[in-house]
């Protein structure tokens, strides 16, 4: 099991949960896992062409991830969805 962690601006396709819990030996697998629990989070955090969109970023315990989504998990990770700030 992996501790998800999504962002507040995400929150309202997530019924609300900021943390849940997600099966899969890599990041794309345990997408999927939250994806068939909210369907509505899969468009955005992917793109059509399935990356996770350049105004989010992926953090496992606590360190960002490159935009594979093949990077391993193993139980007991925490990932998370951050959104960029943008400023000016």
């Amino acid at each position: 099991m992996v501790r998800l962690r999504i962002p507040r601006v995400l929150r309202r396709y997530s019924g609300g949960a900021d943390e849940v819990a997600v099966h899969g030996g890599t990041v794309a697998e345990a997408l999927e896992d939250l994806f068939r629990a909210w369907p509505d989070l899969r468009l955005r955090v992917l793109d059509a062409r399935g990356d996770v969109h350049p105004y989010l970023r992926l953090f496992l315990d606590d360190t960002e991830l490159p935009r594979a989504l093949d990077t391993p998990l193993a139980d007991g990770d925490r990932l998370e969805i951050v959104a960029a700030a943008a400023g000016g």
